[in-house]
């Protein structure tokens, strides 16, 4: 069986929500990569501790995402997928996320704020006089 790897799950980050928010069989295997050391906490203590909290977090990425076109036609469950893959960055006023050139490697949905999107343009200096100008000087 081939095994793709599919994502990198660094310090910090949690997985197994979504399986017991949604009561269903796990989407994916997880393997160590390195020696971990992990905390778990079961199923009934995470419904009665954070179900709730995110259950409420996970509606409100489906909403978010559904408002997108690309999305808007996706079932819950297969956006409670894809949310599971998406990273949320924070950038702070004139950051540059990418520049014109740069190979395609992420799509960006933009959570909140507002992004300008600029393009190199090469500008003629040399302004040329009104044509009937041009003629009557002929």
């Amino acid at each position: 069986i081939f095994m793709r790897k599919v994502a990198i799950l660094e310090e910090g980050k949690a997985f197994g929500e979504l399986a017991l928010l949604n009561d269903k069989p796990r989407a994916a295997t997880i393997v160590a990569e390195q020696l971990c050391r992990l905390g778990s906490l079961d199923k009934a203590s995470f419904k009665d501790i954070l179900g709730q909290a995110e259950a409420k977090k996970l509606n409100e990425q489906i909403d978010f995402f559904r408002k997108h076109p690309i999305f808007s036609g996706w079932t819950r469950t297969l956006l409670s997928k894809i949310i599971y893959y998406f990273k949320f960055i924070t950038h702070r006023r004139g950051d540059r996320i990418f520049k014109d050139g740069d190979e395609a490697k992420f799509i960006y949905l933009i959570h909140k704020g507002e992004f300008k999107l600029v393009k190199d343009t090469d500008i003629d200096y040399n302004f040329s006089r009104n044509p009937a100008q041009e003629a009557n000087d002929a």
